[in-house]
């Protein structure tokens, strides 16, 4: 999804763009009109034949400018920058690395590369880390979305109030959110636990809604796995399970905070949304989240839990929210009162920095920067 919305508005600034996919690829079905999608083989264990063979297409369409969206189709791709030396070729990270990849054949592909565009300062770290690509040709494009729904959300207490009515939510409720796919990896069955140990008068205040589908071919029983679990705890009551809603605004309008419960988040559309709809976001310590909700951390995210403060309270103010140990339920436990009790506090603080996650994250301003970084490359 994100390389054909990518895709449509590099479209609609004028430029001209193809998609390449295997056959039968959901990204080649999603591509918006005006882009062209173009089935290739698989490359299997033969990246030098299908570099040549993606090289040639390049050449007959006057392509001069080949991203490499994953991890393995950076070989094909950086072979076809052998071939063909007016093609341009980059990576562009959606992922984390994990294992280091600094053996000769790893460095050989990475250093044919034009420039290896990732999304974070931290990822950029992590790079830097876990292979042998030179710093100064890691570029850090954090991605944008489209901030209109954002601009003039109204969160003013009656708007909320409409808004939940149209969703079918409590009126007069604290409501946390989880936004996202129902997946034991987004750690929906944590935000539970970590609910049910609240005292009793705070369990009162708080509805937690789910807005989300189960992952496709791996977790569609986790839904019934989440009823189960708030039976157990006998929380049923206080859980809302809603499908994707297709006015995402419409959403951040009826919530007051927005939970990030996966450990290691590479990068968290979801918490930028909610950023820039002013919603605090009480995030696991963790991956991009930290770096997202506490712009001024410089360092390793998984360090910040060894701050003084985080280590005494268990929890961590900064200016996107809260931080939270991750998957540890009485941390969580810790920054849900928390928030409760300073909600006016931690919404003043959401305000002040919405307007610059707005711009910041704006994917007009991405694609500004993708396009003076083809344009200082070109020949």
């Amino acid at each position: 999804m994100v390389v054909a919305r990518f895709a449509g508005w590099m479209h609609s600034r004028g430029h001209k763009v193809t998609v390449f996919g295997l056959k039968d690829a959901r990204l080649l079905d999603e591509l918006p009109p005006g882009v062209e999608g173009v089935v290739v083989s698989k490359a299997s264990r033969l990246p030098f034949l299908a570099g040549w063979r993606l090289a040639r297409i390049c050449k007959q369409k006057g392509i001069r400018q080949l991203i490499a969206t994953t991890s393995p189709s950076i070989f094909v791709v950086s072979m076809a920058g052998k071939y063909d030396a007016q093609l341009k070729t980059w990576y562009w990270q959606h992922m984390q690395i994990g294992h280091p990849k600094k053996d000769f054949l790893h460095t050989w592909f990475y250093k044919s590369l034009e420039r290896w565009i990732t999304l974070m300062p931290w990822l950029k770290d992590e790079v830097t880390m876990t292979t042998c690509m030179p710093a100064e040709r890691i570029e850090v494009l954090p991605l944008g979305i489209e901030m209109q729904p954002f601009d003039n959300l109204d969160r003013a207490v009656e708007a909320r109030r409409k808004a939940r009515i149209v969703l079918g939510l409590p009126e007069k409720k604290v409501l946390f959110g989880m936004i996202g796919r129902l997946d034991p990896n987004k750690k929906q069955g944590l935000l539970l636990e970590a609910f049910a140990l609240l005292p009793e008068n705070y369990k009162k205040e708080i509805s937690l809604v789910f807005i989300g589908a189960p992952t496709i071919g791996h977790s569609e029983g986790y839904p019934a796995e989440l009823q189960a679990l708030a039976e157990r705890l006998d929380i049923r009551n206080d859980m809302i399970l809603l499908p994707f809603h297709e006015k995402i605004e419409q959403v951040y309008a009826a919530l007051d905070f927005l939970v990030m419960g996966t450990h290691s988040e590479t990068y968290g559309l979801v918490t930028i949304e909610a950023m820039a709809a002013a919603i605090p976001v009480i995030g696991a310590a963790g991956g991009s989240t930290v770096q997202l909700l506490n712009p001024n951390w410089k360092q390793w995210p998984y360090d910040i839990v060894e701050v003084d403060e985080f280590r005494s309270s268990g929890f961590l103010d900064v200016p996107g929210g809260v931080l939270f140990r991750p998957d540890d339920r009485m941390s969580l436990n810790k920054a849900l009162q928390f928030a409760l009790a300073s909600k006016n506090q931690l919404e003043k603080k959401a305000q002040q920095i919405a307007p610059k996650i707005r711009e910041q994250y704006s994917h007009h301003v991405m694609l500004e920067k993708f396009e003076k970084l083809f344009a200082s490359r070109v020949d």
